[in-house]
């Protein structure tokens, strides 16, 4: 136990959900020592209403026009809250699509390092040469001044997130 959970005075283990703190106590980690971080995301059910899905489509549409991406107003849209890099699978989420036609993926952030940009470049062009229904990057531009990152939220049909490296999602 002490080699897969060093004990130190400095040592604590932060937990994303209930039933991993009590298996990490239920090992022998002290309860002292666990704590459970609960989801960081808190929406405003109230500010669900059909006006703001509609301010929301209407912004992303234009959005879309303005950036070469097909967005389908009207059509329901999982999204994203991520940034485009390569271990977040984004591009294997737009195959999700296929899977649900009429579907659209929504990336809210773009590659913002030298590292991720060939990658991030790679799955724009993918998306705007197969006309991919969906569009990437358009949290720094609308998120908090067209619309509320709750009404993004709301409007969105699923939340989806994904990672090749960390093991959630």
């Amino acid at each position: 136990l002490k080699i897969l959970y060093p004990e130190s005075l400095n040592t604590f283990f932060i937990c994303i959900n209930s039933s991993d703190r009590g298996l990490l106590i239920q090992s022998g980690v002290p309860e002292s020592k666990v704590f459970f971080l609960p989801n960081a995301i808190s929406v405003n059910y109230e500010a669900a209403s059909v006006t703001s899905t509609v301010h929301v489509d209407s912004a992303l549409e234009k959005y879309a026009e303005k950036h070469g991406y097909v967005f389908k107003k009207g059509s329901p849209w999982w999204l994203m809250p991520i940034r485009l890099i390569r271990r977040k699978n984004a591009l294997e989420a737009f195959f999700l699509e296929v899977l649900d036609e009429g579907m659209q993926i929504l990336i809210t952030l773009d590659a913002n390092s030298q590292p991720e940009y060939p990658y991030a470049n790679a799955v724009k062009d993918v998306i705007r040469r197969e006309k991919a229904s969906g569009m990437v990057g358009f949290g720094a531009e609308l998120v908090g001044k067209a619309f509320s990152f709750d009404e993004l939220i709301l409007a969105s049909r699923a939340i989806v997130t994904t990672s090749l490296m960390e093991g959630f999602g």
